[in-house]
């Protein structure tokens, strides 16, 4: 994990975005909101992620099932403009 964190400014440090992702599913109080948070950054990050390293730190932490459930939301995308974003982001994490 510390090889993914960078440097943003001066002792300004930053978690990768996967690292991210896993704090926000680690959360004993989720709420919807980091649900959703989830979603849009999985929407916005689908070409950047690292996808053999988030499926290894869900897998190191057991959360890959709390985050397959998440997933699940992209299959409910009734929304046509975003039909082949979620169907990309699912596609990426079978990989």
């Amino acid at each position: 994990m510390v090889e993914k964190i960078r440097k943003f400014f001066a002792n300004v440090y930053v978690l990768a975005v996967e690292d991210y992702i896993l704090t926000k599913l680690a959360r004993f109080d989720r709420s919807s909101i980091d649900i959703s948070d989830i979603l849009k950054i999985l929407i916005a990050n689908k070409d950047e992620l690292d996808w053999e390293y988030l499926r290894f730190r869900l897998d190191w932490i057991d959360l890959e099932s709390d985050f397959k459930e998440i997933l699940e939301g992209f299959k409910f995308d009734f929304n046509n403009n975003l039909r082949n974003i979620s169907k990309e982001v699912l596609d990426k994490f079978k990989n």
